[in-house]
């Protein structure tokens, strides 16, 4: 299942392109969804700040390892895995790329992949997109809002005071 969407936010593409991707391992501190992440190994590409990150979201671990990082292009790709996706995924494979729009403003294109087991593919595609739609809509919108407000979005800041997600940095803490 493939889809691409195309957004526009009213930040400087260098700012959110160094957010998204030069900080790439540190997405827990913007987005709903991930209450934990860090770096995960070392890449072989250059200028790539990590081989990849793990990220604990509430249903699971997911792995997500860096294949392509073009910061001339401000372009990422990147497979994601593991047992925090539904079991009828296999992995994602997402490239984000960021364009200026103006001074002040990106153009941010996200081509999402998912690789879904059979016999599920078929029907639950049409099912899947709305909620992966929704999903990236609400990334973009976060990234947008931290990077203007320097703070995480209060979406953000209320899935953080969850108790599943005080559980899991406690743990972490640990």
């Amino acid at each position: 299942m493939k889809m691409t969407l195309k957004y526009k936010i009213d930040v400087p593409v260098d700012r959110a392109w160094d957010v998204f991707a030069n900080q790439f391992a540190d997405i827990s501190t913007w987005i709903s969804g991930v209450f934990i992440s860090a770096p995960q190994g070392h890449s072989a590409l250059p200028y790539a700040p990590a081989g990849g990150r793990v990220c604990q979201i509430p249903s699971g671990k997911i792995q997500e390892v860096i294949e392509a990082f073009n910061p001339e292009l401000r372009q990422i790709r990147y497979k994601a895995e593991g047992p925090g996706f539904p079991f009828i995924v296999k992995f994602a494979r997402n490239t984000w790329q960021f364009t200026p729009a103006d001074t002040s403003a990106t153009h941010v294109q996200v081509d999402a992949h998912f690789a879904l087991k059979a016999p599920f593919s078929w029907f639950m595609s049409p099912l899947m997109k709305p909620q992966i739609r929704k999903v990236m809509d609400g990334a973009v919108r976060e990234l947008e809002y931290y990077i203007k407000h320097g703070k995480p979005h209060p979406d953000k800041i209320t899935f953080d005071a969850q108790p599943k997600a005080i559980k899991a940095r406690q743990l972490a803490l640990a």
